[in-house]
This record gives structure tokens, sequence and C-alpha cells, in this order.
């Protein structure tokens, strides 16, 4: 939510304020076919908020007790029905017996990513108070990679280049990141195609920081530093011998800083990348193999 500033700092950026809510949500679902009626019934545990109505001013509000909804979704599949059967009758565990020199393989992945901020810099805890952590735009994100199926270990390099702005009230405050990170993750097990993993990553961070007052610039800072981050999510797999993957996967960096004159500017954040296509290309090129055309 956002509170408008008045008088001499109202301008196009106004006053947000970006906080998570927990509510508790209970709901019906009605399926016939491939239709899914769903109605919703949420209740806000948190509803009050102090917010700044300006540079220095805080006003009390508070968020609706309940809110509802309703929509309606249509389902479809397409993967099971190519391999469904073929799993039961015990075609694709022969299929991957015959062909594990197949599944170690270079992967190249391409997805959309966003970035939450998950700590205040100690300039903005006592210079700018009513500025809070807001979320990151969107950027893309490029990955190459070496799957080893007999450990089920991936190994990635992934290039982003991200940029986030918080202010409010005439300040706006940019924050821009250039990073190149090496992880490698386990998978830790395979429900049914959903398969999470958690690993490690180093990154090399090229970190930049830009303060204007009306358009007037009041700070600046850049470093470049080595960083250590976590790796988890999980991967869309129903069936290792297949080409294509669709990822999920987020990164937190606990300890990612510019220190400057005027205090540690931070950028810990959690990367969360919403959905990422990982291709591999050498089981492409197998897939018209005979062993291939049987779950095809």
């Amino acid at each position: 939510f956002a509170q408008q500033g008045t008088g001499e700092y109202k301008t196009q950026y106004s006053g947000k304020d970006y906080r998570f809510s927990f509510p508790v949500n209970a709901g019906l679902s009605y399926q016939k076919g491939n239709w899914l009626l769903n109605a919703d019934l949420k209740y806000n545990l948190n509803r009050d908020r102090t917010i700044y109505a300006n540079r220095t001013e805080t006003t009390d509000m508070s968020l609706p007790s309940y809110s509802t909804s309703i929509g309606i979704r249509r389902l479809f599949e397409s993967t099971a029905p190519k391999f469904e059967q073929r799993s039961k009758d015990g075609r694709m565990k022969k299929d991957y017996e015959d062909n594990q020199h197949k599944l170690n393989a270079f992967s190249f992945g391409l997805g959309i990513s966003t970035l939450i901020h998950t700590a205040k810099s100690d300039f903005n805890k006592t210079n700018r108070k009513f500025i809070s952590n807001n979320a990151g735009g969107a950027f893309l994100e490029f990955g190459l990679g070496y799957y080893l199926n007999k450990p089920d270990i991936q190994i990635n390099l992934a290039k982003r280049n991200s940029s986030s702005l918080e202010g409010g009230y005439g300040i706006i405050q940019q924050f821009q990141r250039q990073s190149l990170t090496l992880e490698a993750y386990k998978f830790i097990f395979d429900y049914k195609g959903f398969v999470p993993f958690l690993g490690l990553g180093i990154s090399k961070e090229n970190l930049s920081f830009t303060e204007k007052d009306f358009e007037k610039v009041t700070l600046e800072a850049s470093d470049r530093k080595i960083a250590p981050n976590l790796t988890f999510g999980w991967d869309i797999r129903y069936h290792r011998l297949y080409w294509l993957m669709l990822r999920t996967n987020m990164r937190y960096y606990p300890n990612l800083f510019i220190d400057s004159k005027a205090g540690k500017i931070k950028f810990n954040q959690i990367e969360m990348n919403f959905i990422q296509a990982v291709i591999y290309p050498q089981r492409f090129k197998y897939a018209r193999s005979k062993p291939y055309r049987r779950i095809k």
C-alpha cells in the first residue's frame, strides 16, 4: 500500500511501505471435468499499521479484517498422457537404465527473476526512517550448467543484472547489482516430478548505490565483492531423460553491503526466479534415437 505525500514533499514518488501479511485462509473447491470453481475467505491477523505520512510524521491505519474471492480455473496436463502409461508398464524404468550414460549433460537456462530486500541500510535507519524495504523490478537470469546424474547434483553458473528502487517524498535510492554466481545444489527427493534442491554458491558482485533528493545527488557509493549465498528451489522433472525442465530457484544473500561514508548500504536480498526454462541440448540430440522414441 502507499501513502501519498503532501505539501513540500508531494512528488511523483509517494512514500511506500511494503510488508508481508500472513492471513488465515479457508475455502471451498468444486471440480467438474477439467474445470475448477473455488471460493476463499481470508482473515487478516495483523491489521494495524503505522506508516509515514511525510518524511517526519507518522499516521496509523488499519487493513480490512476480512477479504473474499471467487474464481474459476481450467486444468490442463501436457505430460501425463505421454509418460503415465510408460511408467506403469515399466518402459520408462528400462529407458532410464539403458541410457544413464546420456544423463550427465550440459544445460542452458533462461528465466525472469525479482528481488526482495530483507534488511534496512544503517544509513536509512538513521537518516531515512520513512523509507521501507521495497521489492525490486524484473530482470533476466541466464544460466550455464552441468548435471551429474549419479549424485543428482547440478553445477550452475548464473549471470544477472538487477536494479531496484526505494524511496518516498522526493528521495529516490537506486540499488544496482551485476552478479556472476557459481553454485552447486543437490536434489533432495522426487515426489511425482516435484524435485526440491538445496545448495551453496559464491558470487562475484559489482554493487552501486545512488540517492537523489528531488533529482539532486546526495550520496553515491560502489564496491566489488565476493559473496556467499544459499540457493534453494525446485524442478518440475517428470523424467530425467527429457531435454526440458522447469525450474524455480531462490538465492539468499545474508551479508552483502557497501561500506559508504554514511554507513552500510545493505544489499541483503532474496532473488526469486519465477520460472526458468532449463534445456539440455545433448539430450535433445539423442531424442531422435531409438530408445528415446519409446518415451516421446
